[in-house]
């Protein structure tokens, strides 16, 4: 056996009543189908609206007519398309039911007060209707049904407007019931107390209704057919090409209840799970491509969405006391009594406090309420509200127990701020008071609930690193996504324009995109975008040398944009914008990876990184830190000039587009610095010795092809150098080091063939780290440290260290 309940919003129209009957006998075909009826929402207000009139003394006359006409509207509606519906029936019930309600109202009109025993019975008579609709739809279809009378056969404890069933009594009562018909009906909303006296049964009746005569019949399955309600929408919307099916556990299902109480109300929860009825919600636009099942099941979900709900414009009050456990009883029992939910409730015995949340709606009612009823404890410090806390949006995580640890080891590695509080077993709540919910929501979400893992990029620089790395994401692209990544470039910027595409950029036609844009990078614009979009795992990856670009990465970490960047500028800056970039990255949880800063693809900073943390300590480092370098002196062991080396080293792409760059020593020093910072030492550029390589007048040569010329003033002086270290059987190497406390040089050097630099001279950097691990032989790390390939694959690698 199975009930149906169709949501009465759907009932409005003549074609959605054929709809449920339609619906009642196709079921019936393969089960005895029990269904509940009850009116439209707008019904219930139009009547309760002319009770309203009547006590305040208003004519509703009129408005009783044109509700009365609806009604015959909709059964003539029905009889030209159903043959054999008895019309004249219908109309001489709805004669016999207005002419009662107009002379109730009368007398209501004239004593201008209804006693709530009238007030339910008014009420409650669009269903008892829409009932008699469906008994002669079904009469004229030849069906076999019968119909229960709720108000004899369920017993309702409580007032007349908000009372509760005795199952086992009404058990009883159905039990001695005929009921052996195909269809069942039954009016819903509506039950009677011990004196035979019609009750309503209150908020969400009708499915209350149905979840009651479930448990009557000892049926196994209640079907609920609802209409596009905000909550199925929205769980369409997430599970729109992901899922077809949503399963939630009892335990779950109650959680749920305190956020979408419209959909999971606590009462029937709580009756189908004593029951054991499994409860499908299904909807008459989505049937046949989502439903949500609730059951004793403990299923591993394909689909987790529905599992993480939030509220908004919520106020905390943080309340200290004396200690009584009286008034904290007596004062949330008041507070439930004024119809106020409380959400979230901790106590600390200690501190003597409590802490309640509620919706920010609510907010005077409480005040009045301390005011007017507890002035005098107030007055006598009894009790004192320390603080209260506006704009709270509070997100919940509904999960088996067992996962909760796996939640929250999660959460806390999120990148917005957050604060825990446990609500029960099966729930976390977090605290927030960050403004932008709905992106909170999404990208806590993302983290906790995709297989898939998602990044979007914004690139900032296409030169020959930044193309590079274009290249290699989209040939990778594939066989990334077959481990479930997507990298997803949705901003491309140079200095010729800013390109977005939200759908993902193509690398054809790039260029032409760029020069077709008018616009510029511009970060704020981008935020405007983030706050609009929601974008997961953002992220800015910059490929240029601009000194405004690193200047901006407080900015983009703060903002909740993971960095990787190529850029040294940020890293060999100053020492308070060194520490205050990580600062930003720790305190907002998101990343800034740099491993291209030192030895381009080489995995120098992690390792050193991981080597730190783990407890190793420095005791010195020397090293080929520049490939460039390393090309040019390479090139001098093999007697070529040094003009002629440089002018090679900048055709093959080892230079900077002006080599005076490389040639400066300037970029060795900031990699150096950049290592000595890591390893704990607290220094600034100034304190490093760079030994010229040029001379001063060579460095003022800013024109590239005039440098190019000039070069050849150096050729003697390396020549003379070359051959003194050739007579001692050793080469010349541009070296860094960092020595005792943290003294670092640039310096040229020496090295014999026992030296592990002596071989290093085609481009390639090597690193010698002598740590208190790694003595008297260091942890050695050699390979190219320049080139375009390498670069982007380490920018490459560090974006997948994002995930």
């Amino acid at each position: 056996m199975k009930v149906v309940k169709i949501d009465e919003n759907l009932l409005k129209t003549a074609e959605k009543i054929i709809f449920l009957v339609h619906l009642l006998e196709k079921k019936s075909q393969k089960e005895q189908i029990a269904g509940i009826i009850s009116a439209p929402h707008v019904i219930f207000i139009k009547i309760f609206m002319l009770i309203k009139n009547s006590i305040n003394g208003i004519n509703i006359d009129n408005d009783l007519k044109k509700l009365k006409n609806n009604f015959i509207l909709i059964s003539k509606k029905i009889s030209k398309v159903q043959n054999n519906f008895n019309l004249n029936n219908i109309k001489k019930k709805l004669d016999l039911d207005f002419l009662f309600i107009q002379k109730v109202l009368k007398i209501v009109n004239v004593l201008r007060y209804c006693p709530d025993k009238i007030y339910v019975f008014i009420l409650s008579r669009g269903e008892k209707i829409y009932t008699n609709i469906i008994e002669l739809l079904l009469q004229a279809r030849n069906n076999e049904f019968v119909v229960i009378n709720p108000i004899k056969k369920i017993l309702g404890i409580g007032n007349y407007f908000e009372s509760t069933a005795d199952i086992y009594e009404s058990k009883k009562r159905i039990k001695n019931f005929f009921i052996n018909k195909k269809i069942i009906l039954m009016t819903g909303k509506i039950a009677g107390n011990e004196k035979g006296e019609l009750v309503l049964l209150g908020r969400n009746g009708s499915d209350y209704s149905a979840a009651i005569l479930a448990s009557c019949l000892n049926c196994g399955y209640l079907e609920n057919w609802t209409n596009s309600n905000k909550f199925i929408k929205k769980m369409i919307k997430r599970s729109k090409n992901v899922y077809n099916s949503i399963f939630i556990s009892y335990e779950e299902a109650m959680e749920l209840s305190f956020f979408y109480s419209k959909v999971f109300h606590p009462r029937i929860i709580s009756l189908i799970h004593q029951f054991n009825i499994y409860y499908s919600i299904k909807n008459i636009k989505f049937s046949k491509n989502f439903s949500i099942y609730i059951g004793k099941f403990l299923i591993k979900e394909k689909c987790s969405y529905y599992k993480i709900v939030h509220l908004n414009e919520m106020i905390i009050f943080h309340i200290q006391h004396k200690e009584n456990e009286m008034f904290i009883s007596k004062m949330l029992k008041k507070i439930s009594s004024l119809g106020i939910s409380v959400i979230l409730i901790s106590q600390s015995f200690i501190k003597k406090t409590i802490t309640f949340s509620i919706s920010h709606n609510e907010q005077k009612r409480i005040f009045n309420l301390f005011k007017n009823l507890f002035s005098k404890l107030l007055k006598n410090e009894y009790f004192k509200i320390i603080k209260t806390i506006n704009n709270v949006s509070i997100i919940t995580f509904i999960e088996q127990s067992q996962k909760l640890f796996n939640i929250c080891t999660k959460i806390f590695s999120h990148q917005f701020p957050i604060t825990t509080n446990n609500c029960s077993k099966y729930s976390i709540s977090l605290l927030s008071n960050n403004t932008n919910l709905q992106k909170i929501h999404f990208s806590i979400q993302q983290t906790l609930t995709l297989k898939k893992k998602n990044i979007d990029i914004f690139l900032i620089g296409i030169g020959s690193i930044g193309k590079s790395f274009l290249e290699k994401l989209f040939f990778q692209k594939k066989r990334l996504q077959k481990k479930n990544i997507f990298l997803n470039v949705l901003g491309v910027s140079n200095t010729k324009g800013f390109y977005i595409n939200l759908k993902g950029i193509v690398l054809k036609n790039l260029e032409n995109f760029l020069q077709s844009s008018k616009k510029k990078f511009n970060f704020n614009k981008l935020i405007k975008l983030s706050n609009k979009n929601f974008f997961s795992n953002p992220t800015i990856i910059d490929c240029t040398s601009s000194q405004i670009i690193a200047n901006q990465y407080i900015d983009f970490l703060t903002n909740g944009f993971h960095v990787i960047t190529a850029n040294k500028k940020a890293n060999s800056s100053f020492l308070k914008n060194y520490q205050n970039i990580r600062h930003a990255a720790k305190n907002y949880n998101t990343k800034f990876f740099y491993e291209t800063n030192v030895g381009a693809g080489l995995p120098v900073i992690e390792n050193i990184q991981k080597l730190m943390d783990t407890g190793d300590k420095l005791i010195k480092f020397s090293g080929i830190l520049s490939g460039s370098l390393s090309f040019i002196f390479g090139k001098l062991d093999e007697g070529i000039s040094f003009s002629q080396a440089t002018k090679l080293a900048k055709k093959l792409g080892f230079t900077e587009p002006h080599p005076r760059d490389d040639l400066s020593g300037i970029d060795v020093a900031r990699k150096l610095l950049i290592l000595a910072r890591e390893v704990g030492y607290f220094i600034e550029m100034e304190d490093i010795f760079i030994e010229p390589i040029i001379t001063k007048k060579l460095m003022q040569v800013s024109n590239v092809e005039l440098f190019m010329q000039e070069i050849s003033i150096m050729d003697s002086i390396f020549h003379k150098k070359s051959i003194q270290a050739h007579l001692e059987k050793k080469v010349l190497r541009l070296v860094g080091t960092i020595g005792k406390y943290g003294k670092c040089k640039v310096e040229i050097i020496a090295v014999d063939s026992n030296h592990p630099f002596f071989k290093i001279k085609n481009g390639e950097n090597s690193l010698a780290f002598y740590t208190k691990y790694y003595t008297p032989n260091p942890l050695l790390l050699t390979g190219y440290g320049a080139g375009n390939n390498v670069t982007s694959a380490g920018i490459f690698s560090d974006l997948l260290r994002i995930l």
